[in-house]
C-alpha cells in the first residue's frame, strides 16, 4: 500500500495529475531529463565520503551508511528549498495510544538533472561545513 502512495505522490510531485481513487496510472508522470550516470556516481561518492568521515550527531562518534545520509540530506535539502514532502499516518489505529507516522521523500533516481545538481551542491556544502574531505570521483 505504501508503494502505491509513493507512486501517486511522485506523479503529483512531477507535475502529473493525481489519479482518481489514489491509484497510479501508467503514463501519468511526464518525462523529465533524469540524472546522468555521472551525476549518480558523483552523488553517491559524496554521500560515501560523508558516511565514512562524519559522525552524527557530531560528538557521538557514530558513523552511518550512505543510505542513512542520503535520506537525511534529501529531507534537509527539501526543507531548505521549501519543497513539499508528505507525512503519512497508518490506515489502521491499533488502539494502543501510540501515534505512528511515516515520511515520504522522492527517490533520488526520480530527480531530474537540475534537481540532482542542486542536491549534490547542497551535500557538498553540508559536508564542507562539517569538515568532510571529498575525494575525486572514482578514487573513493
Amino acid at each position: 500500500m505504501v508503494a502505491t502512495a509513493q507512486r501517486t505522490d511522485r506523479a503529483v510531485d512531477a507535475g502529473g495529475p493525481r489519479p482518481a481513487g489514489g491509484g497510479w496510472q501508467r503514463g501519468s508522470i511526464p518525462h523529465k531529463p533524469s540524472r546522468s550516470d555521472l551525476q549518480n556516481r558523483f552523488l553517491h561518492a559524496n554521500l560515501n565520503d560523508i558516511a565514512n568521515q562524519l559522525p552524527w550527531p557530531k560528538d557521538t562518534g557514530e558513523l552511518h551508511s550512505a543510505v542513512w545520509w542520503k535520506r537525511r540530506c534529501t529531507l534537509q535539502w527539501m526543507i531548505d528549498k521549501k519543497m513539499p514532502f508528505e507525512i503519512i499516518t497508518p490506515l489502521y489505529d491499533h488502539g494502543d495510544g501510540d501515534e505512528e507516522f511515516g515520511l515520504l521523500l522522492p527517490h533520488t533516481s526520480d530527480l531530474n538533472t537540475a534537481q540532482c545538481a542542486e542536491l549534490s551542491e547542497w551535500i557538498l556544502g553540508f559536508g564542507a561545513m562539517h569538515g568532510v574531505t571529498f575525494g575525486k570521483l572514482g578514487t573513493t
